[in-house]
């Protein structure tokens, strides 16, 4: 079958992206900033809940926290060597540099 010829590629995929469509098409609408809507009644009349733009992030996200953990143990993102080079924000400033 597909799948199982190409479930290295899928996995490595799902870390990148948001939404995989199988043999059908986007819904054309943009995803950006100011996009903004939320559906059938009653998602509409609350502005908590959209489906694109930025704010869907708050429905699809899974936060996770690592508390007190040690630094080998940290997914590379978050070590304090900082050795994916992911633009962070420590003291409320951006910064690529290790803690």
């Amino acid at each position: 079958m597909i799948f199982s010829k190409n479930a290295t590629l899928i996995n490595k995929l799902s870390l990148v992206c948001g939404r995989f469509i199988l043999n059908s098409v986007p819904t054309g609408v943009e995803v950006c900033l100011s996009m903004q809507h939320g559906g059938p009644y009653p998602a509409t009349t609350d502005s908590r809940f959209t489906a694109v733009g930025a704010g869907a992030i708050k429905r699809f996200a899974r936060p996770q926290s690592f508390q007190n953990w040690p630094d080998a143990l940290l997914p590379e993102e978050l070590k304090n060597a900082n050795p994916a080079g992911v633009p962070r924000t420590v003291n409320n400033n951006w910064t690529k540099n290790p803690l």
